[in-house]
């Protein structure tokens, strides 16, 4: 049977169609022509309909805010706001159930997988508040990034802001650390975090700054509260600093 060779790296293919295909995603920086770009652009509109920009209201807020759709797609779109809002939707017994069905099942056959999906979720933007992640994109001028995974013999847990060295954490704290806000919510627990968190801090000696994000909305603020801790902290021993 003859073969098709690519002429870049020898790899041989069965069909020249396979070989063709090949040339274009591995190789090509340009995968499609300017023409073909277009025509591709224009079947989309053509079987969805353009992009148009509307606004719509956040059914748990009552805010307005704006989203992109296609003309014959206006129901595929983002319902809340915010992941906040997002959070605090009702849902039914119904959903409940399959939902508990899901996690259960995959927990039984999967342990491991079920591990993962529960710490990519925590780790995930679509479990932080707006709060959060500006705080995240104003301090990452000072070498911050986000999130860092820490594991301990009681808990794990993880950090919403470290800095490049992860000797300084920042934790930026919203109402489910304060009360229990819905009856689902394992309040206990979540103080349980905390105070191992705090802990783990001294114990490790690390800084860690915690902000209630609901009494201090202002991210200016919160980061010249943290750069002045930070400047005051003399790096020998750890310490916990609370803005609440």
């Amino acid at each position: 049977m003859k073969k098709y060779e690519c002429e870049i790296c020898g790899e041989e293919f069965e069909k020249w169609q396979q070989k063709a295909n090949h040339v274009r995603w591995k190789h090509k920086k340009i995968k499609y022509s300017e023409d073909g770009r277009k025509n591709f652009l224009n079947s989309v509109d053509a079987r969805f309909g353009k992009k148009i920009t509307k606004e719509i209201i956040c059914p748990i807020c009552n805010g307005p805010f704006e989203v992109t759709v296609r003309e014959n797609r206006q129901d595929k779109h983002k319902k809340f706001c915010s992941q906040k809002c997002a959070n605090g939707r009702k849902w039914s017994d119904k959903q409940k159930k399959k939902i508990s069905e899901t996690l259960a099942t995959l927990y039984k056959e999967n342990p491991e997988k079920f591990e993962n999906f529960i710490a990519s979720n925590q780790n995930n933007d679509r479990f932080s508040s707006k709060i959060e992640r500006g705080l995240a994109k104003k301090l990452e001028q000072y070498g911050f990034k986000r999130h860092c995974r820490i594991k301990t013999d009681v808990i794990n847990f993880d950090i919403d802001i470290v800095s490049e060295d992860k000797n300084i954490w920042i934790e930026s704290d919203g109402p489910y650390h304060f009360r229990k806000i819905h009856k689902n919510h394992d309040f206990e627990k979540s103080q349980l975090r905390d105070y191992v968190e705090n802990n783990e801090a001294i114990n490790q000696n690390k800084l860690l700054i915690r902000i209630d994000n609901e009494k201090y909305k202002d991210i200016d603020i919160q980061v010249k509260l943290i750069l002045n801790e930070i400047n005051k902290w003399d790096k020998k021993i750890g310490e916990v600093i609370k803005f609440f």
